[in-house]
């Protein structure tokens, strides 16, 4: 037992130094890799296309049509089916996006599978950054919490299967 232990403390020391000596070197070598080689990768922030990054089948629609979401046996469950949380936290501006751009951000969370939003850190600035004034509307007419925009008479976030 205690040859075992010695052997993975030396084995943790010396990848503690020797590890990142090798990636510098790998990478000091590669510095000089040719541009032409490489391609441009963007991941555009509005893209809801379907492809194979394109998930959203996933995520009942609209969020919560099966019931509410409750513990049994260790394991969260809606109705007999369980269910997985995949969420993301929303905070500060980002919480109150424009009416144009409300849509376009949850299509592309339900497109990556998203289902679950916190919104975070709403309550600590003055509006549009936040919610604090008399009324949130008379500084920024054109934004809303996700929660509260709506395509039709749904909730943006509720049709595209995410649940906040």
């Amino acid at each position: 037992m205690l040859m075992a232990r010695r052997r993975f403390y030396r084995f943790v020391v010396i990848n503690k130094y020797l590890l990142p000596f090798v990636f510098l070197v790998l990478g000091v070598a590669d510095c000089g890799a040719d541009e032409e080689a490489l391609f441009p990768f963007v991941l555009p922030w509005d893209d809801a296309t379907d492809g194979v990054t394109n998930v959203s089948e996933l995520n009942e629609k609209p969020a919560g049509a099966g019931g509410f979401v409750i513990a049994k046996e260790g394991h969260l469950f809606e109705g007999d089916k369980r269910f997985r949380i995949f969420g993301v936290n929303i905070a500060f501006g980002a919480n109150f996006p424009t009416a144009a751009d409300a849509g376009k951000v949850a299509d592309r969370m339900a497109k990556f599978g998203i289902n679950c939003v916190r919104f975070h850190h709403m309550d600590n600035q003055a509006a549009p950054g936040g919610i604090w004034s008399a009324d949130m509307n008379r500084h920024s007419p054109d934004r809303s919490q996700f929660s509260m925009d709506r395509r039709g008479d749904k909730h943006l976030l509720q049709e595209a299967g995410i649940r906040s």
